[in-house]
Formats: structure tokens, C-alpha cells, sequence
């Protein structure tokens, strides 16, 4: 079963679904496409990027990133973290999204917002 949100907004209920989230953002990935990748493939690409960081850490370093590459890093933190603070690193799941886009992979950039809509959701209550 997709994951989905219901919510009440407004008096009303809304249900967020992988499917709404693909609809109204136009990410044009699919329900079968990957949502996380193998953690050696993640790590060799980081270094090919010129990642100097500690490559077993939870999250790795924007500022660890060779500056041709930094970029990237820097719009998938802002455009996909769903954080209020904390910039400048980038968790697995933005790391996963990183290494698709370097390697043209399709990946389901809706189900990973659903999934962190939910995991916000979760930990305020």
C-alpha cells in the first residue's frame, strides 16, 4: 500500500498520497523507480566528487565537497530538506538524491517527500 498522509486542514481532510505528490510537483518519476541506493555506491560517488569528509559518517559535509560539485549539494539541501535548520550537511536520503541525479538514475523524489512529510509529522506529536 502507497504511503499516505491525512490531515486536517482548515475543517477539512486531505489526503497526501505519493501519487498527488507526483501529479502536482511534476517530478516525473514513477511508484517503481528506486528510493534509496546501495551505500558503497553512494560513498564511491561522493568520492569521485571529491568528497574529503569521513565517508561512515550519518550525513556528510556541504563544505567537505570539491567546489565544482558543492552546488548541487547546496539545491538538493535547500529544495528537498525538509529541516528548519542545518544547512549544510546532506542526510542519506538527500545523499541518494545526489548520487541519482550524478548518475541519471530515475529515482522517486515523491516517495522520498511523502516519507519525510510523514517523518515530521511523527515527531511532533
Amino acid at each position: 500500500m502507497p504511503p499516505e498522509i491525512h490531515l486536517e486542514v482548515q475543517k477539512k481532510n486531505v489526503v497526501v498520497t505519493e501519487e498527488s505528490i507526483r501529479r502536482v510537483l511534476r517530478f516525473g518519476d514513477s511508484a517503481t523507480n528506486l528510493v534509496s541506493l546501495d551505500e558503497k555506491l553512494v560513498k564511491r560517488v561522493f568520492l569521485r566528487m571529491g568528497y574529503n569528509g569521513y565517508l561512515n559518517a550519518e550525513s556528510y559535509a556541504k563544505s567537505c565537497v570539491a567546489r565544482p560539485n558543492k552546488f548541487l549539494m547546496h539545491v538538493v539541501i535547500q529544495c528537498l530538506g525538509h529541516r528548519k535548520r542545518g544547512y549544510d550537511v546532506a542526510t542519506d536520503y538527500m545523499m541518494c538524491a545526489i548520487v541519482a541525479l550524478c548518475l541519471s538514475l530515475k529515482f522517486n523524489f515523491s516517495r522520498m517527500i511523502v516519507d519525510n512529510m510523514k517523518n515530521n509529522l511523527n515527531e511532533k506529536r
